[in-house]
């Protein structure tokens, strides 16, 4: 039997249809690698996110610099008004 394809969800799941539907039996390792295989590209995903929303986040603080205070708003968080 043929080694399952790998690198994405829907390639494992496609593999996971076409062995069902002509009743084959994958091998438990083949299965247990091309799972792993997506999960890590999954955490690659999740830590680019994570980034790209710091970056997000970094962008917007100065955008918010560069504006200075809203109307209405204190300069300084100690004086009063």
């Amino acid at each position: 039997m043929s080694k399952p394809p790998s690198g994405t969800l829907g390639d494992l799941i496609r593999a996971l249809d076409v062995a069902q539907d002509n009743h084959l039996v994958i091998d438990e390792s083949i299965f247990r690698q091309s799972l792993k295989d997506v999960q890590t590209r999954v955490a690659g995903l999740e830590e680019k996110c994570a980034q790209l929303l710091r970056c997000h986040a970094e962008a917007l603080e100065l955008v918010n610099q560069l504006l200075g205070p809203r109307r209405g708003e204190q300069c300084d968080s100690t004086s009063s008004v």
